[in-house]
Protein backbone atom coordinates (compact mmCIF):
# COMPACT_ATOMS: atom_id res chain seq x y z
CA UNK A 1 0.00 0.00 0.00
CA UNK A 2 2.85 2.49 0.14
CA UNK A 3 3.81 1.83 -2.77
CA UNK A 4 0.44 3.49 -4.31
CA UNK A 5 2.11 6.72 -5.22
CA UNK A 6 5.30 5.77 -6.44
CA UNK A 7 3.16 3.39 -8.79
CA UNK A 8 1.01 6.30 -10.00
CA UNK A 9 3.98 8.85 -10.23
CA UNK A 10 5.91 6.06 -12.11
CA UNK A 11 2.56 5.52 -14.47
CA UNK A 12 2.08 9.25 -15.49
CA UNK A 13 6.07 9.18 -15.95
CA UNK A 14 5.82 6.60 -18.63
CA UNK A 15 2.90 8.22 -20.34
CA UNK A 16 4.87 11.35 -20.53
CA UNK A 17 7.74 9.78 -21.99
CA UNK A 18 5.42 7.63 -24.63
CA UNK A 19 3.81 11.24 -25.10
CA UNK A 20 7.76 12.80 -25.83
CA UNK A 21 8.22 9.64 -28.26
CA UNK A 22 5.33 9.45 -30.29
CA UNK A 23 5.59 13.48 -30.89
CA UNK A 24 9.29 13.55 -32.02
CA UNK A 25 8.32 10.82 -34.32
CA UNK A 26 5.42 12.17 -35.41
CA UNK A 27 7.48 15.74 -36.05
CA UNK A 28 9.32 14.39 -38.81
CA UNK A 29 6.65 13.81 -41.13
CA UNK A 30 8.60 10.94 -43.28
CA UNK A 31 11.65 12.91 -43.40
CA UNK A 32 15.16 11.64 -42.70
CA UNK A 33 15.79 10.77 -39.11
CA UNK A 34 18.95 12.96 -37.60
CA UNK A 35 21.37 12.26 -35.45
CA UNK A 36 19.96 14.16 -32.45
CA UNK A 37 16.77 12.72 -33.09
CA UNK A 38 17.51 9.62 -33.16
CA UNK A 39 19.97 9.80 -29.64
CA UNK A 40 16.78 11.22 -27.85
CA UNK A 41 14.62 8.55 -29.22
CA UNK A 42 17.06 6.31 -27.39
CA UNK A 43 16.87 8.05 -24.16
CA UNK A 44 13.64 7.50 -23.95
CA UNK A 45 13.35 4.15 -24.88
CA UNK A 46 16.14 3.35 -22.40
CA UNK A 47 13.79 5.62 -19.75
CA UNK A 48 10.87 3.70 -20.75
CA UNK A 49 12.68 0.53 -19.74
CA UNK A 50 13.91 1.90 -16.87
CA UNK A 51 10.39 2.62 -15.78
CA UNK A 52 8.65 -0.10 -17.00
CA UNK A 53 10.73 -2.60 -14.79
CA UNK A 54 10.48 -0.71 -11.85
CA UNK A 55 6.63 -0.66 -12.28
CA UNK A 56 6.75 -4.34 -12.97
CA UNK A 57 9.02 -4.69 -9.64
CA UNK A 58 6.21 -2.99 -7.66
CA UNK A 59 3.17 -4.82 -9.13
CA UNK A 60 4.72 -8.28 -9.06
CA UNK A 61 6.91 -8.15 -5.56
CA UNK A 62 4.19 -10.23 -3.65
CA UNK A 63 4.07 -13.23 -6.47
CA UNK A 64 6.16 -15.71 -7.29
CA UNK A 65 7.99 -14.07 -10.33
CA UNK A 66 11.61 -13.01 -9.57
CA UNK A 67 11.91 -9.97 -9.16
CA UNK A 68 15.27 -9.61 -10.44
CA UNK A 69 14.86 -9.87 -13.75
CA UNK A 70 13.26 -7.02 -13.41
CA UNK A 71 16.44 -5.73 -11.68
CA UNK A 72 18.34 -6.69 -14.91
CA UNK A 73 16.09 -4.55 -17.17
CA UNK A 74 16.49 -1.40 -15.14
CA UNK A 75 19.79 -2.01 -14.80
CA UNK A 76 20.17 -2.34 -19.14
CA UNK A 77 18.04 1.32 -19.09
CA UNK A 78 20.06 2.72 -15.88
CA UNK A 79 23.84 1.66 -17.30
CA UNK A 80 23.18 2.91 -21.01
CA UNK A 81 21.30 6.02 -20.29
CA UNK A 82 24.59 8.18 -19.00
CA UNK A 83 25.87 7.00 -22.67
CA UNK A 84 23.15 7.89 -24.72
CA UNK A 85 23.39 11.38 -22.58
CA UNK A 86 27.17 11.65 -23.45
CA UNK A 87 26.09 11.28 -26.94
CA UNK A 88 23.74 13.63 -26.52
CA UNK A 89 25.96 16.31 -25.15
CA UNK A 90 28.49 15.78 -28.22
CA UNK A 91 26.08 16.01 -31.06
CA UNK A 92 24.50 18.87 -29.64
CA UNK A 93 27.69 20.57 -29.70
CA UNK A 94 28.77 19.48 -32.94
CA UNK A 95 25.78 19.22 -35.01
CA UNK A 96 26.91 15.59 -36.29
CA UNK A 97 29.11 13.26 -35.79
CA UNK A 98 31.53 10.76 -37.36
CA UNK A 99 30.70 7.18 -35.66
CA UNK A 100 34.21 6.15 -34.57
CA UNK A 101 35.37 2.61 -33.54
CA UNK A 102 36.61 3.90 -30.42
CA UNK A 103 32.98 5.12 -29.50
CA UNK A 104 32.30 1.08 -28.83
CA UNK A 105 34.89 1.14 -25.94
CA UNK A 106 32.24 3.52 -24.14
CA UNK A 107 29.87 0.66 -24.25
CA UNK A 108 31.87 -2.26 -22.32
CA UNK A 109 31.04 -1.04 -19.41
CA UNK A 110 27.32 -0.99 -19.60
CA UNK A 111 27.18 -4.14 -21.02
CA UNK A 112 29.47 -5.85 -18.83
CA UNK A 113 27.09 -4.34 -16.05
CA UNK A 114 23.50 -5.66 -17.76
CA UNK A 115 25.35 -9.23 -17.90
CA UNK A 116 26.46 -9.37 -14.70
CA UNK A 117 22.86 -7.99 -13.48
CA UNK A 118 21.34 -10.92 -15.44
CA UNK A 119 23.69 -13.79 -14.30
CA UNK A 120 23.96 -12.51 -10.61
CA UNK A 121 22.37 -16.00 -9.67
CA UNK A 122 25.21 -17.68 -10.48
CA UNK A 123 28.28 -15.05 -8.87
CA UNK A 124 26.65 -12.79 -6.71
CA UNK A 125 28.53 -10.12 -7.84
CA UNK A 126 25.94 -7.53 -8.04
CA UNK A 127 24.27 -7.86 -4.82
CA UNK A 128 23.79 -11.26 -2.16
CA UNK A 129 20.50 -10.97 -0.97
CA UNK A 130 18.13 -9.06 -2.79
CA UNK A 131 15.60 -6.88 -1.08
CA UNK A 132 12.82 -4.02 -2.37
CA UNK A 133 13.02 -2.72 1.40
Amino acid sequence: MKYITYLILMVISEILILTMFTLIIKSKNGKKISQLHFIILSILVELFIWVFSLIMQILFQNSGIPLTFFEGLASFGACFLPISILFLGIIFSKTKIKIKKWYGVLFIIPIISTILMFTNSFHHLMYVNYSTY
